[in-house]
């Protein structure tokens, strides 16, 4: 017995740190330094039409975000760089273990009223799905739990009422329990400006409890979720970067 349980406690560790590894492979060439990191939410994405979908009765919220700034070849537009994102984000090796979990579950986690249609929600099982598609359909639901809420593209143009800034986003909603509701926002913004291609990369999200006007309990949570949302931004921006 003695010897099983050594053995099992092995293998756990060796797969955890073989798992560590190819996580810091992936991320490390992402200097952490160069990200910003807020535990406030902005207006724009309290005011959302998404956040108006979270939280219908304009209960309290917190929000937290990270971001940073690169530098992007020109001719790529924000679309191709959301798209880079999005892969990056659910497809990567930090995101498996919670992607595997909800693809053997097959459930559906997300229930928002206000989005029911005449047809089924495109429904997403796996991040190859993702690697066939442009962005997500709006409205389409990935692993069960994350539903498209908003799409919003700015391509940049010429003239003389052309933006100065381009902002674009896409929002991920999703609402595990009845007490507990929240979306992503992946954006990436950038100043036409600017000559040398610097692109303003972000990922934001917002909480609240809907069905009372409380604080969500999640204190105990709030230090893994920091460190989970970092690694999977900087894999995430390692992928919209690699091969430009």
């Amino acid at each position: 017995m003695n010897r099983l349980l050594a053995a099992s406690i092995t293998t756990v560790s060796v797969a955890v740190g073989t798992y560590s590894m190819l996580i810091w492979r992936r991320v490390s060439h992402i200097d952490s330094q160069h990200i910003s990191s807020s535990d406030s939410a902005t207006l724009a994405l309290s005011r959302s039409k998404s956040a108006s979908i979270i939280n219908p009765r304009g209960h309290q919220a917190f929000g937290t975000s990270r971001s940073t700034t690169v530098q992007v070849p020109q001719g790529i537009g924000d679309e191709e760089l959301l798209e880079r994102f999005v892969k990056g984000f659910f497809g990567g090796i930090v995101f498996a273990p919670e992607g595997t979990i909800l693809r053997l579950l097959r459930a559906r986690l997300v229930d928002f009223p206000e989005l029911e249609a005449k047809e089924a929600p495109f429904q997403i099982w796996s991040a190859s799905d993702l690697h066939q598609l442009k962005l997500p359909p709006l409205h389409s639901i990935l692993f069960g739990a994350f539903q498209v809420l908003e799409v919003h593209i700015e391509e940049s143009h010429t003239g003389a009422e052309a933006p100065r800034q381009t902002n674009s986003y896409i929002d991920f909603g999703y609402h595990p329990t009845t007490g507990f509701a929240g979306f992503h926002r992946f954006s990436i913004s950038r100043d036409l400006s600017d000559k040398d291609g610097a692109v303003t990369i972000e990922f934001a999200d917002l909480v609240c409890n809907p069905t009372a006007n409380q604080p969500i309990k999640l204190a105990l949570l709030m230090g893994f979720h920091k460190v989970y949302a970092k690694l999977l931004f900087r894999e995430a921006v390692a992928k919209t970067l690699k091969g430009l």
